[in-house]
């Protein structure tokens, strides 16, 4: 379990690095052509913090299987509290 468990912290923080990409990316487009912008009559941040959602959405199922799997495996060495031996 502790590959999975690392596995999915990289996967975790991979998805983290793009969507900060992808909004840097996106601002900087703004700001070089911010004419292009100007027709759409959603504003220009709207696919970031949709981006976000959807991130962080991700991220929450990502970081609520680590934890079961730190819990259960007794990842750290510490006594499992659901144990009863």
């Amino acid at each position: 379990m502790r590959k999975v468990y690392i596995a999915l912290r990289i996967t975790l923080w991979s998805l983290i690095g793009y969507f900060i990409g992808c909004a840097i990316s996106k601002f900087y487009d703004y700001k070089t052509r911010p004419d292009w912008y100007l027709v759409q009559s959603a504003p220009w941040y709207l696919g970031i913090e949709i981006q976000a959602v959807i991130t962080g959405l991700i991220a929450l199922g990502i970081l609520l299987v680590m934890w079961r799997i730190r819990r259960k495996e007794n990842f750290f060495g510490y006594k499992n509290h659901d144990s009863n031996h």
